[in-house]
């Protein structure tokens, strides 16, 4: 009788290669969160502890609430070339905040494209369940980041409502904290170096003086620049901000906040009439410029294509110079 034959199978199912994945970004349910070198520290531990093979790394400084940022994009398409098939990261919500992505990874794992997404605390693969968790997770994070985007939007509300400014304050005035029991709000004052300079500018248009380049000039002899920050340091004012300040209803006593206008307790500059009179000011001076600026061109109506049809003359300026 003869014995049945067995045989053996030497093939060697390759391991996976991961992407070891870190993101971080400035939106405020980010600061709170670890670095990006601590997120790394973390998995770079993971990965030697499992025998983990990792055949890069990416980062990315960005918000994951809005889909399609580049650095998603980039570890997406590693994946589907082939470059990698698993991804290493230390939480969930660092690859996706919205469904799009998280359903797009979903797919890669229903694919086989994508074996394993593993973060510290749980391995996810293709099966049906863990598609099922993970769609359960990815749209909790972007829950959480919807409400509190709501929960923002309500604050700024309130500190709009008691007539303050939830963020930065224009050229002329500036903020005080002190004694400030509402987050982000605090009190609006006078500049004392350039709130005089700026309401000059107002009674300079108010007085018919229109042309706000000119203005702008006379504001730089005068000496009026910015407010220093932080980053960046004082500096002459710029004709884009002369003709921002004399559009922005703050300098009238309103906080304007999305198409909505609040009433400010900050000290106004000029009365709401005066502000109107010079919109309509600066409106009449637009239409003015933008009249069309008639040219005597010397073959006017004289010059015809060889199709019959005349040619047009034009006007052309570079570096001072104009030549038709």
């Amino acid at each position: 009788m003869m014995r049945p034959l067995h045989f053996h199978s030497h093939m060697h199912t390759p391991s996976p290669r991961y992407i070891m994945y870190a993101r971080r970004s400035s939106d405020r349910d980010d600061m709170q969160l670890l670095s990006l070198e601590q997120q790394f520290t973390i998995l770079r531990e993971v990965a030697f502890t499992r025998n983990l093979e990792v055949v890069a790394e990416l980062t990315e400084s960005a918000s994951a609430k809005e889909p399609s940022r580049p650095g998603f994009l980039d570890l997406v398409k590693r994946i589907e070339k082939g470059d990698a098939d698993s991804i290493l990261v230390w939480r969930l919500d660092r690859l996706a905040r919205n469904a799009m992505d998280g359903g797009h990874l979903i797919h890669l794992l229903s694919t086989g494209n994508l074996k394993f997404i593993v973060t510290p605390e749980a391995t996810y693969t293709g099966s049906g369940d863990a598609k099922f968790m993970l769609a359960m997770l990815f749209g909790a994070a972007a829950k959480y980041s919807d409400d509190l985007a709501t929960a923002v939007r309500r604050g700024e509300e309130a500190v709009l409502r008691q007539g303050k400014i939830p963020g930065p304050v224009p050229l002329g005035y500036m903020k005080t904290h002190e004694h400030e029991t509402t987050p982000g709000a605090g009190t609006v004052m006078r500049d004392p170096e350039r709130f005089e300079l700026v309401k000059r500018i107002w009674k300079e248009v108010l007085g018919g003086n229109t042309n706000v380049r000119e203005v702008w000039r006379q504001a730089l002899s005068w000496g009026l620049s910015t407010r220093p920050a932080k980053a960046t340091l004082s500096k002459p004012v710029s004709v884009a901000i002369i003709y921002a300040l004399l559009k922005n209803p703050f300098y009238a006593g309103k906080v304007k906040w999305g198409e909505r206008l609040f009433d400010g307790e900050h000290p106004p500059m000029v009365t709401w009439e005066e502000f109107e009179r010079v919109q309509k000011m600066i409106r009449r001076d637009h239409r003015k410029a933008g009249a069309a600026i008639h040219h005597d061109f010397l073959f006017h109506g004289l010059v015809h294509c060889h199709c019959g049809r005349a040619l047009v003359g034009e006007r052309h300026a570079k570096h001072g110079h104009a030549w038709d």
